[in-house]
C-alpha cells in the first residue's frame, strides 16, 4: 500500500496505540511510525494509568518523534513539571496546550509556554493549579498568547470553594484575555467577578461555568449574561 495512504491510516490511531503496538508489527510499520506528522497531536489518556508503560518516557518519546512540529498536547494523567516543561521547551508552535485530571501545573511553567508559544490558541489546566502569581501568569498570557480564544481552569482541592480566589482569578481573565471566545471554569465567584468577565470578555460566545451560585448574582446581571453569551451553561 502507498506510503501516503498508510500514512492516512496511521493518522487515526491513537498516539498511545501507535508507540505501544502498531510500530512493532512489522519494520515497515516501525518507519512509517517515526514520521514527525504522526505526532503533531499528543493525547495521553487517563486510562493509561493502568498501563505497566511508563506515562513519561511514552509522552517524551512522542514530542521527539514529532521533532518539534507538535501543535495540540493533551494530557489526562497526573504528571510532574519535568514533562510539561520537556513539551514547551521541545515544541516549536504549540497551538492547544491542555492538561487536567490531578496534574499540578506551576506557574512558571505557564509563564514559559506563553514566551515561547504566541500562536497558542487553547489553553486548560486543571484540579490543582498552583494558584501563588496568578497576576504576573495572567499578564504574560494576555500580553503573549494574543490569538488564545479558549481558556479551562478548573479548580480542585482548597481553592474550589474559595470565592476571593475565583473573583481575583475571574478579574483577572478580564483585564488581561479579553479576546476570549470560549471559557471553561469551576468555582463560586460572586457578582463581582461574573460583570468582570461579562464587561471585559466582550468577544465571548461560550460561558461554562461549574458550580454557579444564583444567590449571589443580581436579576439584571444574570439577564445580561443570557442575553449577551450565545451557549451559556451555569450549573
Amino acid at each position: 500500500m502507498p506510503g501516503d495512504i498508510m500514512i492516512i491510516i496511521f493518522l487515526k490511531i491513537d498516539t498511545v496505540d501507535l508507540l505501544t503496538h502498531v510500530q512493532f508489527v512489522c519494520s515497515s510499520w516501525k518507519k512509517l511510525a517515526k514520521e514527525p506528522r504522526l505526532f503533531h497531536t499528543i493525547v495521553i489518556p487517563k486510562a493509561l494509568a493502568r498501563h505497566t508503560c511508563n506515562v513519561k518516557d511514552l509522552a517524551k518519546e512522542a514530542v521527539d518523534r514529532s521533532c518539534g512540529e507538535l501543535l495540540e498536547f493533551y494530557n489526562e494523567n497526573y504528571c510532574g513539571d519535568d514533562l510539561l516543561l520537556y513539551v514547551v521547551n521541545e515544541s516549536k508552535s504549540l497551538r492547544s496546550f491542555r492538561v487536567c485530571h490531578g496534574s499540578n501545573i506551576c506557574g512558571d511553567i505557564i509563564l514559559e509556554l506563553a514566551r515561547k508559544h504566541p500562536l497558542l490558541e487553547e489553553l486548560e489546566f486543571s484540579e490543582r493549579f498552583r494558584y501563588y502569581g496568578i497576576d504576573i501568569v495572567f499578564k504574560e498570557v494576555g500580553h503573549s498568547c494574543l490569538r488564545l480564544k479558549r481558556f479551562t481552569l478548573t479548580l480542585g482541592g482548597e481553592f474550589f470553594g474559595d470565592c476571593e480566589i475565583i473573583n481575583d482569578i475571574a478579574l483577572a481573565i478580564a483585564e488581561n484575555i479579553p479576546q476570549l471566545h470560549c471559557l471553561r471554569l469551576s468555582g463560586e465567584f460572586s457578582g463581582v467577578g461574573c460583570k468582570a468577565i461579562l464587561d471585559g470578555c466582550s468577544k465571548l460566545e461560550c460561558l461554562d461555568h461549574r458550580k454557579f451560585n444564583f444567590n449571589v448574582l443580581e436579576q439584571n446581571l444574570l439577564k445580561n449574561f443570557v442575553g449577551k453569551i450565545k451557549d451559556l451553561r451555569l450549573w
